[in-house]
């Protein structure tokens, strides 16, 4: 009787403990059905749409505006033209002695350098109106004198215009007091090693000098910023510079260098700004077609 009434209770547990169990099973289920109805996932309810990795977030969304917005600010401090004017034929150009006597800072205009720049001035007026002017010079007075005159044919009020002397933008240096005969020496070596490498003896290569006008380059991003807004930025200098610093930003190979003649004395030489921020060239430049 006593075994009977423990196998009894035995099986009572069990019972029991299944009815807990299938009880306990229940309400676990009943709670992922309630949490199911209060949180419905896609699965369980196609009609929602996750996103999509494609549609861009909000976030990103803002930045793209406030840098589209930022590189609009920075075109507007663009000048639309960077204008290079190589200086009036010189006593240098008319005469190659001169260089043995007169130290090449020092070479004036001729008479026809002077009416070649105010000639430059009347086509700089044609081109820019009224419109405001940086001009940035070499320091030789042949290059000063051309701005002087370019100013006088423009007919540039004095309010209308700045004017920063620029030593980075003065001629390749050739040497001090220049000997005809030994310059003529020079010359046909330059043209057998390549006038973009050749170093004259005391002077400059052209390589040397493309290394300060890179280093004017960085100068002239600076002058968009404190004089951003103005139309011009106009270069007085030389034709040798003038070339290196179409090859600089250009980014022209030696060889490229190489086929670019000399530009005419006084003539415009126009770089204007596009869309992308970058400026382009818009005057046809003379090429030897021989080499």
């Amino acid at each position: 009787a006593s075994a009977s009434a423990s196998a009894s209770a035995s099986a009572s547990a069990s019972a029991s403990a299944s009815a807990s169990a299938s009880a306990s099973a229940s309400a676990s289920a009943t709670a992922t059905a309630t949490a199911t109805e209060q949180h419905p996932t896609p699965s369980s309810h196609p009609h929602i749409l996750t996103p999509s990795p494609h549609i861009p977030h909000i976030r990103d969304i803002i930045f793209h505006i406030r840098n589209k917005e930022k590189r609009r600010r920075e075109l507007r401090r663009l000048p639309r033209r960077i204008i290079l004017i190589r200086h009036g034929e010189s006593q240098g150009n008319a005469d190659a002695t001169t260089y043995s006597h007169t130290p090449d800072h020092q070479v004036r205009l001729t008479d026809k350098g002077i009416d070649q720049a105010k000639g430059a001035g009347r086509e700089l007026r044609k081109l820019i109106g009224d419109s405001m002017v940086r001009f940035f010079v070499s320091p030789y007075m042949r290059s000063y004198q051309t701005f002087k005159y370019i100013v006088e044919g423009a007919e540039i009020a004095p309010n209308r215009y700045t004017m920063r002397e620029e030593p980075r933008l003065r001629e390749q240096d050739w040497g001090n007091f220049q000997d005809p005969a030994k310059v003529k020496q020079y010359m046909q070596a330059r043209r057998a090693f390549g006038s973009f490498f050749y170093r004259f003896p005391e002077g400059e290569s052209g390589a040397d000098v493309y290394d300060r006008v890179t280093d004017f380059w960085s100068s002239l991003h600076r002058e968009f910023k404190f004089y951003g807004c103005l139309d011009n930025f106009v270069l007085v200098s030389h034709g040798i510079t003038l070339r290196v610093f179409l090859m600089r930003y250009l980014k022209w190979t030696v060889e490229e260098y190489h086929k670019l003649w000399n530009f005419d004395n006084c003539s415009l030489v126009v770089m204007e700004l596009a869309g992308n921020g970058q400026y382009r060239l818009v005057t046809p430049l003379k090429q030897d077609r021989s080499t």
